[in-house]
């Protein structure tokens, strides 16, 4: 099958003879009916799982059903959700996200809504993930702006609440500052992408969008038990 073809952790369940493995081929094959998800691409979900996050079969396989229905009820491309957070694992893992799930989705629908990639958005936050280059980064905008930007309350507010806010936060801080991204010069915009870690096209989408505006992207996700009783109710038809 493609579990046992895509998944070395599928592979060593089915040679242990693991009951878990009839269950992940159950859900596995109802979200290929149900959402249209290739079985593959559950293999690599429950794969980078166990892999990149030290889940067993049966967290794997829940987390991965209810990223599904979630994502689906966001309206998001399930297929591209599962793609993405398997592209983007190493990158979610070093963050230690108490709810991983809930932090990815709010970032994917803030791709979707706005066209900054996750892989940007990322990119431009582990900038101020530390004390120095939190302090560093700042310094060089309100050198080059005149901003106030507080480098520090970034770093405290992506560390402790996530990427989700401190993505929020930098806007915030930016839009708090009244600089007009799309006004910017040549210099000036290298001056910013150089700070903050983002192309320059990224950062013009960055600015077109506000603050109030990526909270309600972010508002509404659905909880992981949530999404799992709509799969379980899916399950009982």
């Amino acid at each position: 099958t493609q579990l046992f073809q895509t998944s070395a952790a599928f592979r060593e369940l089915k040679a242990a003879n693991d009951p878990a493995t009839d269950s992940l081929i159950k859900t596995s094959f109802l979200l290929e009916r149900r959402l249209n998800i290739p079985i593959s691409e559950t293999a690599k979900v429950t794969e980078t799982l166990s892999q990149a996050f030290g889940k067993n079969a049966e967290e794997a396989e829940g987390f991965a059903s209810s990223l599904a229905v979630a994502a689906d009820n966001l309206g998001l491309d399930v297929r591209q959700a599962f793609s993405d957070f398997t592209a983007q694992s190493n990158n979610l893992a070093k963050f230690g996200l108490p709810d991983l799930q809930g932090e990815f989705l709010k970032l994917s629908k803030i791709q979707q809504q706005t066209g900054i990639s996750i892989d940007s958005m990322l990119g431009a936050l582990e900038n101020f993930s530390t004390f120095e280059g939190a302090l560093t980064a700042a310094s060089k905008l309100n050198a080059v702006f005149g901003t106030t930007i507080d480098g520090l309350e970034l770093m405290d507010t992506f560390n402790i609440d996530g990427p989700v806010e401190g993505f929020i936060k930098l806007r915030e801080q930016l839009e708090a500052s009244g600089l007009e991204i799309d006004q910017l010069n040549f210099s000036q915009m290298r001056a910013l992408t150089s700070s903050i870690g983002m192309s320059a096209e990224q950062m013009r989408k960055f600015g077109n969008i506000s603050t109030e505006e990526l909270r309600n992207i972010t508002a509404g996700s659905m909880s992981a038990e949530e999404a799992m009783g709509k799969l379980q109710e899916a399950q009982g038809e």
